[in-house]
């Protein structure tokens, strides 16, 4: 599948084939550098990047992400070496289309040899679709509509693309804020990935429900018999990521001595592990992360102001999935994708009512809500109302909707609504939490 992305370098290279296409197209294929030096000066007219085999044993996320950067980072090495070749990569990760998306986004490959999904499941609607799929990702080129695994077509997730790119080019701490599932250690990774410390490590921790000597131990390391139970020495999370990134998840859950002893290390530069005497010095860039209302932690005495001050260098807000439901498609498309390999079969089919119902839920529990309804989709199957089965529990968990009062305030409220459903009664109604008599109410 050709990428196509830069006008004038494509029409050169589709020039320089239909040139060529009466005869034969030598191609070339390597693992290494000075393998691809030695095939372009013989002249090959097509350079193909071996990642290795496509490894299709189920594995962790980070895993995988670890993978396509170790992929990335050999691409463009053999880049520089490639000449004028066509440059494509085949096989390692790159098994679903949201890889090869990201692959291009990150290094100069023109294509994609290959199907390690389509292999994976030999099934012929499967392999339909798949094609299909990595068909519109290479033809889309080097699409915005997402950056590295976060998907958004939105205006505000189009935004926070754009924060995080330019957060990226900086060390300034970084505040992620929002909703739990929303992605924030998503965004830190994105942030980690395109600044100049992806060379080193991304360490994350979460803080939540930690007592005041396990975060100091967590953070800053300690020294044998540092205390009860201290048989040997451990390295804390500042030090595992000296020259890299240090994610911090629920830090507005830190005990406040920690809070102190966090704020010193953000200002000197410096930490001292339990029981020790020696000072380190840490070169670390910390992005930290809450769920919760920081200004009332403030208020209310657990969260330092100071700390506040520090951490919220750039505060990112990432929005919940209610307010990007353009989006929800496209992360339904995704997380088929993904459990379609995780479990080798092909993705259930949803209906429309039901893909408006996924699109019109309010989605407390955000992202990480949506992916356990799509894997319980793969599990189950569509049954005759499995959704309602799903979002039975969300209705005690909703908040209850503040209504005008006035009849003319409920029109207005009742119009915004409609506008933004394109006039579907049902959905407006079901933002609102009224049933659609109320609604026709209304709008006598």
């Amino acid at each position: 599948f050709p990428h196509v992305g830069e006008p004038e370098r494509d029409a050169q290279d589709v020039d320089a084939l239909a040139r060529q296409i009466a005869g034969l197209l030598p191609v070339g294929f390597c693992f290494t550098r000075d393998q691809a030096r030695d095939l372009a000066r013989e002249g090959v007219d097509i350079l193909c990047v071996t990642l290795g085999f496509a490894d299709v044993r189920e594995r962790g996320r980070s895993d995988h992400e670890a993978a396509l950067d170790r992929s990335v980072s050999q691409i463009n090495e053999i880049q520089a070496a490639a000449g004028k070749a066509y440059l494509m990569v085949f096989g390692g990760p790159v098994l679903l289309p949201q890889d090869a998306a990201l692959i291009y986004q990150r290094t100069g490959a023109q294509g994609y040899i290959g199907g390690s999904a389509i292999e994976r499941i030999p099934v012929a609607a499967v392999i339909t679709q798949t094609v299909r799929d990595f068909k519109q990702t290479t033809l889309a080129g080097r699409r915005e509509d997402r950056l590295g695994s976060m998907i958004g077509t939105s205006r505000s997730m189009q935004e926070v693309f754009e924060s995080i790119r330019r957060v990226a080019r900086s060390d300034a701490p970084v505040l992620l804020v929002g909703e739990s599932g929303t992605g924030k250690e998503l965004a830190a990774r994105e942030i980690h990935r395109l600044s100049g410390r992806s060379d080193h490590p991304m360490v994350s921790w979460n803080c939540g429900a930690t007592t005041e000597g396990l975060a100091q131990s967590e953070l800053f390391g300690h020294e044998r018999g540092a205390f009860s139970g201290a048989t040997r020495s451990h390295v804390g999370r500042f030090e595992s990521a000296h020259g890299g990134t240090l994610f911090m998840d629920e830090v507005a859950d830190l005990p406040l001595a920690v809070q102190a002893s966090l704020l010193r290390v953000l200002q000197e530069g410096e930490i001292v592990p339990v029981g020790g005497e020696k000072t380190l010095h840490v070169d670390v860039r910390l992005i930290a992360a809450t769920n919760r209302d920081y200004s009332a932690g403030i208020a209310g005495g657990r969260f330092r102001l100071d700390l506040y001050y520090r951490l919220s260098t750039v505060l990112l807000r990432i929005p919940p999935l209610r307010e990007r439901r353009e989006d929800i498609p496209a992360l339904v498309r995704e997380l088929c994708q993904e459990f379609a390999r995780q479990y080798e079969c092909p993705a259930p089919p949803i209906s429309t009512p039901a893909m408006d119902r996924l699109v019109g839920h309010s989605w407390p529990g955000n992202i990480r809500q949506l992916r356990n309804v799509i894997e319980r989709l793969f599990i189950l199957g569509p049954s005759t109302g499995w959704l309602d089965e799903m979002f039975e529990m969300d209705r005690a968990f909703e908040p209850q909707r503040a209504l005008p009062s006035s009849r003319a305030a409920r029109r207005k409220r009742l119009r915004e609504v409609l506008a933004r459903h394109d006039g579907n009664k049902t959905r407006a109604a079901r933002e609102l939490g009224v049933t659609r008599k109320t609604l026709y109410s209304w709008l006598q």
